[in-house]
């Protein structure tokens, strides 16, 4: 999740962009979905944030046990 959220907020900035230099309705539609894939960065990478945090508290509490990692 957190790798969508980084690939997310790259393409979103490159349409965007390209939004601002396109005439007509193309402005309308890149600006739009640059505009949607920025709002959804952050969000992806809070998401795989606590991800990543569930799945080291498992780990840690399976070593704790003398478990070996799956």
């Amino acid at each position: 999740m957190g790798i969508a959220g980084v690939v997310g907020g790259v393409i979103g900035s490159i349409l965007t962009a390209v939004g601002w230099f396109s005439h007509g309705e193309l402005r309308f539609y890149f600006g739009t979905a640059g505009t949607m894939l920025l709002l959804l960065t952050l969000p992806l990478l809070l998401v795989g944030a606590v991800c990543l945090d569930r799945a080291e508290s498992s780990s840690r509490r399976k070593a704790e046990k003398g478990q070996k990692y799956d």
